[in-house]
């Protein structure tokens, strides 16, 4: 695909640009002709980009922009009503073109090769056509307010995220070696940056953009054809490595406590620490030969009933002996001296953690998922028939008014987290509120976090789960509404291309059972059947979306540098679309 045939397929001409503006924001605009609105808009945005990327957007004022578009004062009020609206409308509508021109040329290439070399080339042509739009976006990101200037990042990551996909795919299918997709995926936007920020060098130089594409291409292949990872036998997906920067803990102070409270332990301590979880924090300890794992809250700001680290140690002390795929606990301290936050210390559970893929079909076929799939169903109605009473957890949860609770509390949380470039999820939260079920008539002991990247399996048997992890959320409750919260994981072939896009599990892989094949077989195991399960499932991608708007609040408000947090911004917008989806269909 070279430039021309880019810009005959794809509609990216200023024209159209200001058609879709007029499309999507006709009810705030004043004048309501069309064909002046986007004439007129195209005369701003020319102006715009003119004095901007000459002077600065901080320097420009508005009489600048009249005189250098010719329009009026007035004129120009009747499309926004000061700079900043006219930035945020520059800004959104850039990031708007990349991520549907992106999604559009990578919709059902399954080849990783062929994905990558359409990524790089469609943003590197899209630049090329508004180059002076993307000059712009990047030039002035550095003079944005504190608000925009965190969306101008996330429109970043999220460009970067669609490159690291496609690198994490190439990984899982052996294309690729590569041990840091999104460090890679990093790279590849500073190229691309460079292609537009300097475009006169390349100029001087006579080098085309084709030409420059084949060159990013290349050098991005070569890189990832390294050693290619087929046959390698899987013994591990969850490697502790480096502990993040802003993450660190004090060895000294741990390696003190430990050998203070658990006996053996000889030596200095080395932390390395597990880098898969979004919520609390886990570190690998090494004491000489004995390999403990350390879980503490999360830094930054907390929901104030997430992260109770003590609870989760008392639920992991009951559950041991009745539960054996619990680990087993072996320290708590809340001793300020030794950590800023409580923590608590368990066995380690050697074994194998899936992650978004597989392990290639030489390791785990279609009737492995399928197989592991059942058993993992089975494994969570054993969780819900446990006598938790008789293991001392009746305390651990009010199961009366469970679900008007969850439905309630999650709505609060929720709009107490979000910021201004999330959706509302108004509809959805009363549409929860007006629909909920009554309590289920026999509670249990429910996970409340239960999904593949939560399970330990057998490196000699991958369908065989010998470990269940991430206790934090349990209580006592509705086993479907813990199901629910289970599914809302579950990303299946049928679902929309942006959902696959955030998909965390192998759950596409062949093999795997279904939503609804999951829940008849959990009904099988009840012995019940369940009435309306789609409320329950649209619960569970709005809770997924509230846990995810909790942990970039703190990215947008400055409280993590964890760049993985930075796109989930974008799929709280995306499990919106699919809630709604779920609302008008009452499919799951």
């Amino acid at each position: 695909m070279d430039l021309k045939s880019f810009e005959k397929q794809v509609a990216v001409s200023m024209t159209d640009i200001c058609r879709e503006i007029f499309d999507s924001r006709s009810h705030s605009i004043k004048i309501k002709k069309e064909q002046v609105v986007v004439r007129n808009l195209v005369r701003i945005f020319k102006a715009t980009l003119k004095l901007a990327n000459r002077n600065g957007f901080h320097a420009m004022s508005l009489r600048d922009l009249s005189s250098e578009s010719g329009m009026s004062m007035g004129g120009l009020y009747a499309y926004f009503k000061n700079k900043e609206e006219l930035l945020t409308l520059i800004q959104e509508q850039g990031r708007a073109i990349v991520t549907r021109v992106m999604g559009d040329r990578l919709h059902g290439i399954e080849d990783a090769k062929q994905a990558l070399d359409m990524a790089i080339r469609s943003h590197l042509y899209l630049s090329e056509v508004l180059q002076s739009w993307f000059f712009f976006s990047y030039m002035e990101t550095r003079f944005f307010h504190a608000e925009e200037g965190k969306r101008a990042i996330a429109g970043e990551l999220q460009t970067e995220a669609i490159f690291s996909s496609i690198l994490e795919r190439g990984i899982s299918s052996g294309v690729f070696a590569i041990r840091d997709p999104l460090l890679v995926a990093a790279a590849i936007k500073a190229m691309l940056q460079d292609w537009y920020l300097k475009r006169w060098k390349y100029s001087r130089r006579k080098v085309s953009v084709e030409a420059y594409a084949d060159f990013v291409v290349s050098i991005v292949s070569a890189y990832g054809a390294g050693k290619t990872m087929r046959g390698e036998k899987m013994t591990s997906l969850d490697q502790a490595r480096a502990v993040r920067q802003g993450e660190s803990l004090n060895a000294a102070k741990i390696a003190a406590y430990l050998k203070a409270n658990l006996p053996g332990l000889a030596g200095p301590a080395t932390i390395r620490q597990f880098h898969s979880g979004f919520s609390n924090l886990t570190y690998l300890i090494g004491m000489g030969e004995t390999e403990l794992v350390l879980r503490r809250p999360p830094f930054g700001r907390r929901a104030k009933s997430a992260h109770d680290m003590s609870r989760e140690y008392r639920i992991l002390r009951a559950l041991r002996p009745v539960f054996p795929h619990a680990p087993k606990p072996l320290a708590y301290c809340d001793d300020p001296s030794v950590m800023d936050a409580p923590f608590y210390v368990m066995e380690r559970m050697r074994g194998v953690i899936l992650r978004k893929e597989l392990p290639d079909a030489t390791a785990f076929d279609a009737a492995a998922a399928g197989r592991l799939c059942r058993r993992w169903v089975d494994l969570l109605g054993d969780l819900h028939r446990l006598d938790y009473q008789g293991c001392g957890l009746t305390d651990l949860g009010n199961p009366h008014g469970y679900v008007a609770r969850q439905v309630h509390g999650w709505s609060r949380r929720y709009r107490d987290a979000r910021t201004d470039d999330v959706p509302d999820f108004e509809t959805v939260m009363a549409w929860l509120s007006a629909g909920m079920p009554p309590d289920y008539s026999k509670p249990a002991l429910i996970h409340n976090d239960y999904k593949f990247d939560n399970v330990i399996l057998d490196p000699d048997d991958l369908t065989r789960i010998i470990g269940v992890l991430d206790w934090e959320m349990a209580t006592i409750g509705d086993p479907l509404m813990d199901l629910g919260g289970s599914l809302g994981y579950w990303v299946e072939p049928d679902d929309s291309d942006e959902l696959k896009l955030i998909r965390t599990l192998p759950t596409l892989c062949p093999g795997m059972l279904t939503r609804r094949q999951i829940v008849a077989r959990y009904e099988k195991i009840a012995g019940a059947t369940i009435e309306n399960f789609a409320w329950y499932y649209c619960f569970g991608l709005f809770r997924l979306a509230v846990i995810a708007q909790q942990i970039y609040y703190r990215f947008f408000h400055g409280q993590t540098t964890d760049k993985r947090f930075g796109m989930l911004g974008v799929a709280v917008g995306i499990l919106e679309k699919a809630a709604v989806r779920v609302m008008e269909t009452g499919e799951y």
